[in-house]
């Protein structure tokens, strides 16, 4: 078994909300303090409501930052520096009050320390400086005002951190070096929490080693480990005015020696919930609970015999389920949540795995005891864990913590296992297939942006039809388009545009509503050898389809509705030249606008559905062509054109998803700002007034790839 007072103490970190309930850091993304976005990065706390993020970053200058990731997505990074006077060295946050205003930790300062490798919570993060780190607090606008807790010590050199906060982040508690060259458990309160209080050891006579890990809600208790005159580390609990009252909470052994760690306390600070050793030597999960947390209630694991080790690491708000990890008869050892009466309801959490061997961990329990979140073996090819949450289903509901003054004992009776990677992976699937969609009704807009050139009181018409193929997708448009002729050198007309079928990314499913229209003003002016010409024109589309994110192991196939909307604007401005052979030619410029969106949605079939923002597709371009028409014969002609594109704006389209406890997801599509296309077929002119055409096309499109097509089409003027 793991030694457990290492290796669960160093990865509990406070869960949103809650300040005394441990969980493990972000399963998302959330990048780096680094120019390049590399490097390491550590998600530590989480206000109530999930909006900012505290934890450290690897930055450019090597050292690991205190950072916060806030706004849209979590896309803000701030780094909140040190307490040097030159703002460098390293620095850490590892919780944050309910609202987020306020952050914890420590950081390093001038001079004072000790010399020796400075631990990050035994997360194998480390820092060798000759720099004291000290307590802080990170508060005022934007964590701007940074406040040096100090140490216990006369003079406040030595070290000290700050591990937990309470919900209104008027009390903060972790460990301090003081005068007699040990670390204590403190409590800092009052004005600028210059109140420091040592919360002593349960030693008689006041000395050795203590750590204050997590705080009740209001503040009023505050659990951890300390030393005992048998040598011993304790749970310990301190409660009363002042926090004077020392509670050692004893062990599961039945002369009550032995080691024991608080590692979680309810919001109410009623439930305790750690380890404890046993008469067998063992680690148990254990449960401090009733008058004075006398009654101790040993978990126990999920061999058949009861034997093995256990650990409780989360306590859900009220108390009422636990979770944590525990030895099972296979030699794994398993995420596990006690529920029911006395917590004797033992539920294995399982794995990730197809055959759902292997070895998992519950680190996290959402207020209401619902979902766990932790890690779990997979059978993924990178041999790894991955991020895992469980949707927990109870024949008898936890009750609200918010009403329930007698919580009924909540039973298990189903556990939903979802991984986290996996998911993320199906959403970055996702993001393509959008970016992919959202790219041909871009090409459908330039469609619709067509016209016809129709003489005074004369009317144009043209129908086409063609088919387009690309990397994942094929399109069939339809479209027509009509133009009258109401001045000299001057007509206005419109086009419709509709795909018959289209063969769309697995992610997407026609639905209904597939349709554009277009307008458009051709102007032009004759030259002895041909014309200038002016074309503005204005189009919109819409597209309704169903979307279902893709599968890998462990996934829900989310499905919504979604709709895309199209707009676009362009003004081209060329010249036509007519040489005696009958050969034409023709340059044009233009600048165009377009911009497509899908319309955000909420999965409607998953245990854990995820939220997408609304995508944008904003593009910006200048663009230029050349064309020809050569004759081939009295009634056929070849016809060529090509056309670069160069967009101008320079942000990229976003996908960006969020679930509750898994976080934001947010992916890029990098599109290409250089590309181009190239028509080349024939005009045939069956009878005057009457044109048909066949265009084969390729063309390098904004995603990078290469699409062909062909467009056949008929028509006219009368």
């Amino acid at each position: 078994m793991l030694n457990l007072r290492i290796k669960y103490v160093a990865l509990l970190f406070p869960i949103a909300g809650y300040a005394s309930v441990p969980v493990v850091g972000s399963v998302t993304d959330l990048g780096t303090l680094k120019s390049d976005n590399t490097g390491n990065s550590y998600a530590a706390a989480l206000s109530s409501d999930g909006t900012i993020v505290g934890g450290f970053s690897d930055n450019d200058d090597g050292y690991s930052r205190a950072a916060i990731w806030s706004g849209s997505n979590w896309s803000a990074k701030t780094d909140l520096g040190t307490l040097k006077g030159d703002n460098t060295g390293n620095a850490y946050v590892y919780g944050l009050s309910a609202d987020g205003k306020v952050a914890v930790g420590q950081a390093q300062m001038d001079g004072g320390g000790s010399g020796s490798s400075v631990s990050v919570m035994a997360m194998s993060v480390s820092a060798y400086s000759s720099d004291a780190m000290h307590a802080t607090v990170w508060s005022g606008s934007n964590w701007s005002v940074k406040s040096d807790l100090g140490t216990l010590k006369s003079d406040n050199s030595g070290d000290s951190t700050a591990y937990a906060v309470s919900s209104d982040g008027q009390v903060v508690v972790g460990t301090a070096d003081n005068d007699a060259g040990n670390s204590q458990a403190i409590a800092w309160s009052g004005s600028n929490w210059s109140v420091k209080t040592d919360l002593g050891t349960l030693k008689s006579d006041n000395s050795g080693y203590s750590t204050a890990y997590a705080v009740s809600s209001n503040g009023s208790v505050i659990t951890g480990e300390s030393d005992d005159d048998a040598g011993d580390y304790r749970a310990i609990a301190w409660s009363g005015s002042n926090w004077s009252v020392r509670t050692d909470l004893g062990t599961l052994k039945s002369n009550n020696s032995g080691n024991s760690t608080a590692y979680a306390v309810s919001s109410n600070g009623s439930v305790i919930a750690g380890e404890s050793d046993d008469d067998a030597g063992d680690y148990r999960a254990i449960v401090w609970s009733g008058s004075n947390w006398s009654v101790k209630t040993d978990l126990g694991t999920l061999k058949s015999d009861n034997s093995g080790n256990s650990a409780a690491i989360a306590v859900s708000s009220n108390g009422s389920v636990i979770a944590g990890v525990s030895d099972n008869d296979a030699s794994y050892q398993r995420a596990v949540v006690w529920s029911g009466s006395n917590w004797s309801v033992k539920t294995d959490l399982g794995t990730l795995k197809s055959d759902n061997s292997g070895n998992s961990v519950a680190r996290a329990l959402s207020s209401d005891g619902t979902v766990a979140a932790g890690y779990a073996d997979t059978d993924s090819s990178d041999g790894g864990q991955h991020a895992a949450l469980w949707k927990i289903i109870y024949s008898t509901p936890a009750a609200d913590p918010a009403t329930a003054a007698d919580p009924a004992a909540p039973v298990v009776s189903k556990v939903v296992a979802v991984d986290v990677t996996n998911t993320k992976r199906t959403v970055a699937q996702l993001s393509t297939d959008t970016f992919q969609v959202m790219d041909m009704q871009r090409q459908a807009l330039l469609r619709l942006q067509n016209g016809c050139e129709a003489d005074w009181k004369q009317t144009c018409w043209f129908a086409r039809a063609g088919y387009t193929a690309g990397a994942g997708y094929s399109d069939t448009p339809t479209s027509f388009t009509m133009g009258y002729g109401v001045e000299q050198n001057l007509s206005l007309g419109f086009t419709l545009d509709h795909s018959l079928a289209r063969s769309l990314p697995d992610s997407y499913k026609f639905s209904s509503n597939n349709i554009g229209v277009g307008i458009y003003a051709y102007w032009h002016v004759p030259t002895d050898s041909g014309e200038w010409y002016l074309r503005p024109s204005l189009a919109f589309n819409q597209y309704h389809v169903d979307i279902q994110r893709p599968e890998l192991s462990f996934t829900e196939p989310g499905q919504g509705n979604g709709k895309m909307e199209g707009t676009a604007a362009s003004l081209e401005g060329g010249q036509r030249f007519s040489l005696k052979n009958g050969t034409g030619l023709g340059w044009y410029t233009g600048l165009r606008y377009d911009n497509v969106n899908q319309i955000g949605y909420t999965e409607s079939n998953a245990v854990f559905p995820l939220t997408y923002s609304e995508v944008n597709y904003r593009n910006t371009a200048i663009y230029a062509g050349f064309n020809t028409s050569v004759p081939v014969s009295d009634r056929v002609s070849w016809v060529s054109d090509v056309e670069i594109e160069q967009q101008l704006n320079s942000n990229d389209p976003e996908f960006s998803a969020h679930q509750q406890y898994m976080g934001s997801m947010m992916y890029s599509s990098g599109m290409v700002k250089t590309r181009g296309e190239l028509e080349s077929g024939v005009h045939y002119t069956p009878a005057k007034d009457i044109t048909m055409e066949v265009m084969p096309s390729v063309a390098y499109s904004a995603l990078g790839n290469t699409n062909w097509g062909v467009t056949v089409g008929i028509g006219g003027r009368f």
